[in-house]
């Protein structure tokens, strides 16, 4: 009996400690936006994201109702398939919007907006898109917040 309590407290520590980031507030940088941080944003925002777009970085704040920003480069040649499901969300005209995302690599103001939406998921809140060209590059912008 001592033994299958111990091995079940083995269990629950690795599968609660493998999901242990997203309890606390964290950054991703080119070098670290990992598989976990594209599936997330996958599957808040409902976005079909290409297999070959880079996440540049990440930044998610926790606890009851997490939020997240996110920068993606997006290849030329996938723009359209993105600009296309862009379209098929329905826009809402404005949504809550706390400026707790501030953060250097996030615009103050956009620029060179090829489309943007602001539409509302009820499974997981708000999402904020913004297809940008910036530096010759094509870049995905996105906010989530619940509140």
């Amino acid at each position: 009996m001592k033994t299958f309590i111990c091995m079940l407290s083995l269990i629950v520590t690795f599968v609660g400690c493998s999901n242990a980031k997203w309890f606390s507030e964290f950054e991703l940088n080119e070098k670290t936006f990992d598989s976990d941080a594209m599936q997330y944003i996958k599957e808040i925002s409902g976005i079909d994201i290409p297999e070959e777009a880079k996440g540049l970085k990440f930044y998610y704040k926790p606890p009851i109702d997490p939020c997240f920003i996110a920068k993606i480069e997006i290849q030329k040649k996938d723009k359209q398939s993105i600009e296309k499901q862009l379209l098929t969300f329905d826009a809402i005209d404005n949504a809550p919007g706390e400026d707790w995302y501030f953060r250097d690599w996030w615009p103050k103001k956009m620029k060179n907006i090829i489309i943007s939406k602001i539409y509302y998921r009820k499974d997981s809140g708000y999402i904020f898109l913004y297809l940008i060209n910036e530096n010759e590059q094509v870049i995905l912008y996105l906010k989530h917040t619940t509140i």
